[in-house]
């Protein structure tokens, strides 16, 4: 019956959360691992790099989907720039000393600037903007972090300007949000074909909010097939 149904499944879910753990979450030993998997994953990427290289003798093997065979490289960013702060929470409680800080984030700097993914080098370009804002204001005052401040932009843009991969990029992300942003219906017409990155995100933002806006309740599971 199923207030016996509703009884098991109870007794199941207690049964399950009633253990705990006796010594807790230990973040040390979990920054420690992470930093150390995918310090792993970027050797690898550097070792299937220098394959292709030997094989090929072309220098795009070293980047991009080369380098971050296993991950998409936007996605792999996201674990290096989490293993800096891993590195550096494990510096502050004296795990490691700073110079092994320093050159470890001096690694996963050059992991992140080898995947060429626009997302990735944007949000590293932030988190050093904060760091070095923080330190300079802390250590030399307000007008040097200000300047720290007006030089984000210059790197930003002088990155954009001199790397051939991220200024297509870029150029590329800018022209689709346009054209998207002018009219969205229009946009999803004339993309069926096309299915990038961008597209695809596009696309399925425009497709959910007509589909919000046309059920505001939702449709349920009964008439999918319609």
């Amino acid at each position: 019956s199923a207030s016996t149904k509703r009884s098991e499944s109870n007794f199941c879910k207690s049964s399950i959360f009633s253990f705990s753990s006796k010594s807790g979450v230990n973040l040390k030993t979990i920054a420690f691992v992470f930093v150390l998997s995918t310090l792993l994953l970027g050797v690898l990427g550097i070792f299937n790099s220098a394959i292709c290289y030997l094989d090929t003798h072309i220098t795009t093997c070293w980047m991009t989907g080369f380098f971050s065979f296993i991950h998409h490289p936007s996605y792999a960013c996201v674990y290096f720039s989490i293993s800096i702060l891993c590195i550096w929470y494990l510096k502050s409680i004296r795990f490691w000393s700073k110079m092994i800080a320093i050159i470890l984030s001096f690694i996963f700097i050059a992991f992140i600037l080898l995947t060429l993914s626009l997302a990735g080098i944007l949000f590293l370009l932030f988190m050093l903007t904060y760091f070095a804002l923080r330190y300079v204001f802390k250590r030399f005052g307000k007008l040097p972090a200000l300047i720290t401040i007006i030089l984000f932009p210059v790197a930003l843009l002088s990155i954009i300007t001199f790397e051939p991969h991220i200024k297509w990029e870029f150029i590329d992300a800018k022209e689709k949000a346009f054209d998207y942003f002018k009219n969205p219906s229009d946009f999803l017409k004339n993309r069926k074909d096309d299915y990038s990155g961008s597209n695809s995100r596009l696309i399925l933002w425009t497709v959910t909010a007509q589909g919000i806006n046309e059920y505001p309740l939702g449709i349920g599971t009964a008439n999918t097939e319609e």
